[in-house]
């Protein structure tokens, strides 16, 4: 749970303003934003790097405050730039990370295995970090995360420098935590991925959370049939969307909608066109680059 959650990296100068969130157990979140959203700073947040000016972070009842190594263990986290210790092969990181997690054996037995295998990288337990490339560490990492599979998984980027093989086996062992009660907050500029694994998307903008909903919510917001909780039509600063009184639009953006609809991407940049009235595209589609 997140809620009204303000700060950043200079006191009285918040970059994350009034955020508020919550994910249940089994849960895949998308974190989703331009550049300079928020998201990373929310992440920090979330893990407990930066301390929050105002607002609460609770899992499972645990804040950072009250019990900060009973948090710290409801949550893992892969990083876009994982760090590794040089001295330790690929092995001794997951012995020692599951170790850090209290992982009991009977765990490790089950899911070692399976884990390693999934992503090849059985041959190189006894090799060291350094040695492998980008997608060879990005691998290790996430095995790593998965190995422990706390209540709350973060991943900032996660897909990133993984093959088109490691995506797969990224997001079907995701679905696999999910599906074990794990909850995920993914951090991606993947629309479409997010569309089509997640559950539902928050869109950060300009430190805030802008909307969340699902991608069938996020086709009705863009056409501006969808309310907010509160009961009016999502909007900057209360305004209203498309066939609100006042808004002087018509019922669709344009006549582009029909193909809007079974994109992702289009949507998304609509949707923060709308809710922010402001024209991101120069009136050029995701699709037209």
């Amino acid at each position: 749970m997140v809620e009204r959650l303000s700060g950043g990296y200079v006191r009285g100068r918040p970059i994350i303003q009034e955020v508020s969130f919550t994910m249940a157990p089994g849960e895949w979140v998308a974190l989703v934003g331009l550049n300079g959203a928020g998201k990373s700073t929310l992440i920090r947040h979330l893990i407990g790097w930066m301390r929050p000016e105002t607002g609460t972070i609770a899992i499972d009842g645990r804040t950072p405050k009250e019990d900060p190594l009973a948090y710290r263990r409801s949550l893992a986290l892969v990083p876009e730039m994982p760090v590794f210790d040089d001295a330790l092969t690929l092995l001794e990181h997951l012995e020692a990370y599951a170790a850090s997690y209290g992982l009991p054996e009977a765990l490790w037995q089950a899911r070692f295995t399976p884990l390693v295998d999934a992503f090849r990288l059985g041959p190189h337990l006894d090799r060291y970090p350094r040695d492998f490339s980008k997608g060879m560490r990005q691998k290790m990492l996430l095995v790593m995360v998965l190995l422990v599979r706390p209540p709350l998984l973060i991943l900032d980027e996660p897909l990133l420098g993984l093959d088109p093989l490691g995506v797969r086996t990224l997001l079907t062992a995701l679905d696999t935590a999910r599906r074990e009660g794990s909850a995920i907050l993914m951090s991606t500029h993947l629309i479409t991925t997010a569309a089509r694994w997640c559950d539902r998307l928050i869109v950060m903008h300009d430190g805030k959370l802008l909307w969340q909903g699902t991608f069938q919510e996020m086709k009705l917001a863009v056409q501006g049939a969808l309310a907010n909780p509160a009961g009016q039509p999502y909007g900057a600063e209360g305004a209203l969307l498309a066939g609100g009184a006042g808004d002087g639009r018509d019922e669709k953006p344009d006549d582009q909608s029909a193909e809007w609809s079974d994109d992702p991407d289009a949507l998304y940049l609509a949707l923060i066109e709308r809710l922010t009235q402001t024209r991101l595209t120069n009136g050029a589609r995701a699709n037209d680059a």
